[in-house]
This record gives structure tokens, sequence and C-alpha cells, in this order.
């Protein structure tokens, strides 16, 4: 399976309009990451939405700020999950004006995949 990769949710709503009526099961996989890193108790906000057509897998990964990793939120983390409630709120929109469903998780792409490894 190949991977159509993309960084912004505009481009992957495009992609999308363009996969109309192809798009597996109809069911996209929306959902937020928190990654943490090995040097700061920082976590990285991701915004993760995926979906399988025509045995491609065509996936969103927007990367949206560094979160303290506090107990409380900070200005600037507020600030960057705003922004991920908006991309999310602009892919959801636009799976229902696809009729769409939308669901959580992240589909991968097979990573024993003869293909990928030729790559």
């Amino acid at each position: 399976m190949y991977t159509v990769n993309f960084q912004y949710e505009n481009e992957f709503a495009q992609e999308m309009q363009l996969d109309k009526g192809k798009i597996d099961r109809g069911i996209v996989r929306l959902t937020y990451l928190q990654e943490t890193t090995k040097r700061s108790p920082l976590r990285l906000l991701y915004l993760v939405c995926t979906y399988t057509v025509n045995d491609q897998l065509v996936k969103l990964r927007r990367y949206f700020g560094e979160l303290s990793g506090m107990d409380q939120e900070t200005t600037r983390d507020s600030a960057i999950i705003q922004d991920g409630m908006i991309a999310y709120n602009l892919i959801k929109a636009k799976c229902m004006e696809l009729d769409l469903e939308v669901r959580s998780g992240i589909l991968a792409a097979d990573s024993s995949s003869d293909e990928e490894e030729d790559l």
C-alpha cells in the first residue's frame, strides 16, 4: 500500500473532494496525536486524518506546536489547541459535506508490504 501524505488540512480536504465516492467504506479516521519529546516535558500536538482509496493510504499529519506539558494550560497552549480545533472542525465539516463517516483512530500502512520496501 502506498501512502499519500499531506501537511495542510486545506490540501487534504481538496483531495477528499477528488476521492468522493471512492473512499473505502466511506470512513475517514480523525484524531489528535500528542507525542512527547525526549529532552523536555513538551508535548507535540498533531492532527492526524486518514482514509484509504484504491489501495492507497491518504494521510494528513498537521503539526500545531509544542504544548507546555504542565498541569495548567498556558495562553500559548490554548492558542495551539484552538488552531488544532479549527483544523479538526474544517475536516469534520468537509466529511459531513461529502457524506463520509468520521471515526477516531489512525490507519497505518502495512509495514510488511513489498511495495513500501522498494520505495
